[in-house]
C-alpha cells in the first residue's frame, strides 16, 4: 500500500496533517488485437507516399504465417505492442515521437505509424486488422489528441500570448 501522507513534513514542524500525498494514477488505455507485420526504416517522418511504400514493402516481405497476433495497448503517452497471450513486449512507442500514421491506399486492412527514434531515424510499424484498420487508427488519433491537450493544459498561454491569439 502506498503512503497517503507526508510524514517528513511533520518532523520539520510544518502543519501537514491535512496534506495528502497524491498516488499516481494509471493512464486510461484501450487494447486492440491485430496482426503485427513488423517494421521498416523510412527516409523521413511523414508523407503518404513514404508510409504506403513502407507498408507495401513489409507486406510483400513478411508472409501471413509470420505475422504476430498482438495486443496493441494505446494510452495518451505510450503505444505498447505485445504478443497476444504472453507478456512479451515487441515494441513500446512514445506517442510524443509519433510523426505520421495512416491506412494503406490499396488495402484498408493495412495501417502504419512512423516513430522518430533515438538514433534520429524514422521507423514505420505495420499492422493488419480485420475488417479494417479504422478502429486502430482512430484510437491512436484520440491518444495523440489527448496528449496534445495535456501539453496545452500544462503550459497555459501567458497574457501576452493570449493577446496575440485574440488579434
Amino acid at each position: 500500500q502506498r503512503p497517503t501522507n507526508l510524514p517528513n513534513l511533520e518532523k520539520a514542524g510544518h502543519q501537514a496533517k491535512d496534506t495528502s500525498f497524491p498516488t499516481p494514477m494509471e493512464e486510461p488505455k484501450k487494447v486492440l488485437r491485430c496482426h503485427y507485420l513488423g517494421t521498416a526504416q523510412v527516409p523521413k517522418g511523414g508523407g503518404v507516399e513514404v508510409l504506403n511504400c513502407a507498408m507495401e514493402k513489409v507486406y510483400a516481405q513478411v508472409p501471413p504465417e509470420k505475422w504476430v497476433f498482438v495486443n496493441v495497448a494505446i494510452a495518451p503517452s505510450t503505444i505498447t505492442i505485445s504478443e497476444y497471450g504472453t507478456d512479451t513486449v515487441l515494441a513500446e512507442c512514445r506517442v510524443r515521437f509519433l510523426s505520421f500514421m495512416g491506412i494503406a491506399m490499396r488495402n484498408v486492412r493495412l495501417c502504419s505509424f512512423i516513430m522518430h527514434n533515438a538514433q534520429d531515424q524514422f521507423v514505420a510499424h505495420v499492422f493488419h486488422c480485420e475488417p479494417s484498420c479504422g478502429a486502430l487508427c482512430k484510437t491512436i488519433e484520440a491518444a495523440c489528441k489527448l496528449r496534445y491537450q495535456k501539453c496545452l493544459d500544462a503550459h497555459p498561454p501567458t497574457p501576452e500570448t493570449a493577446k496575440k491569439m485574440a488579434q
